[in-house]
C-alpha cells in the first residue's frame, strides 16, 4: 500500500531543519522493524495544502499571487473527505492539526500493512508524530499532495539505503544522511543516480 506518514514540522523540539529530525527518527524505526520483505522508495516534504488556496492575476510579465481561505478550506475538507475513505492511523483531532499547522510527510510508494502498523505503532512516541494515512490514488487532492508534490529521497531494500542522487556516479553520497542511515542500523548505504527516473508513479 501506498502510504504517507505525517509529523508537525511546527513542533519546538525539532527546531529550523525539521526534515533531517524527522527523517533520522524514522529511519530509526523503520530499521526496528527488521522485515526481510521490505521493499519500498521514499519520498519527502511538505503537505503543501494551501497549492489549493494560491490564485494568480496580472499580465503575461507581471504575476500576483493571493491565498484564498475558502479555497484552502474547500482544498482540506477535499483532502480530509479521501482521507476518511482510506486506511488510516491517524487520529481525526491530529488531521485537523494539518489544516493550520506546517506538516511535514514521508511517503513509502510500496509497503504492507503489517509493516505500516508496526512502523506507525513506533513513531505514536514521537511528540510531533501525526498519524498514517494510506493514499487515495482516486483522489485528485491526494495525487496533487503526495503523486506529484513530494521528492525522491531513497530506496529502500531490507538494510540497505540508496540514496537518489542526479547527476555522475563519481559524486559524493550525503554525508548527512548517510550518517542519518548508519545511527539508525541500515548495514549498506550506497547511492543510485535517478536521471532517468520519474520523480513519483
Amino acid at each position: 500500500m501506498k502510504t504517507g506518514f505525517h509529523f508537525d514540522a511546527d513542533n519546538e523540539s525539532l527546531g529550523t531543519f525539521y526534515g533531517a529530525a524527522i527523517e533520522e527518527e524514522f529511519f530509526k524505526a523503520l530499521a526496528s522493524v527488521g522485515n526481510p520483505s521490505l521493499s519500498t522508495m521514499m519520498y519527502v516534504g511538505d503537505l503543501r495544502l494551501n497549492s489549493f488556496a494560491m490564485e494568480c492575476s496580472g499580465t503575461e510579465t507581471v504575476k500576483v499571487y493571493s491565498f484564498n481561505e475558502e479555497k484552502y478550506a474547500d482544498g482540506f475538507a477535499a483532502w480530509l473527505a479521501a482521507a476518511l475513505l482510506a486506511w488510516k492511523r491517524f487520529p481525526p483531532e491530529s488531521m485537523l492539526r494539518c489544516m493550520r499547522r506546517n506538516t511535514y510527510v514521508i511517503y513509502l510508494d510500496s509497503i504492507s500493512s503489517q509493516i505500516v502498523e508496526s512502523l506507525s505503532r513506533r513513531l505514536e512516541v514521537l511528540p510531533y508524530y501525526l498519524g498514517a494515512l494510506e493514499i487515495n490514488e482516486r483522489s485528485p487532492e491526494h495525487r496533487i499532495l503526495y503523486l506529484c508534490s513530494l521528492l525522491p529521497l531513497c530506496r529502500i531494500t531490507e538494510r540497505t539505503v540508496s540514496i537518489f542522487r542526479e547527476g555522475f556516479e563519481g559524486e559524493d553520497l550525503d554525508g548527512l544522511l548517510v550518517e542519518r542511515c548508519g545511527r539508525a542500523g541500515f548495514t549498506e548505504v550506497r547511492y543510485e543516480v535517478i536521471n532517468d527516473i520519474d520523480f513519483i508513479d
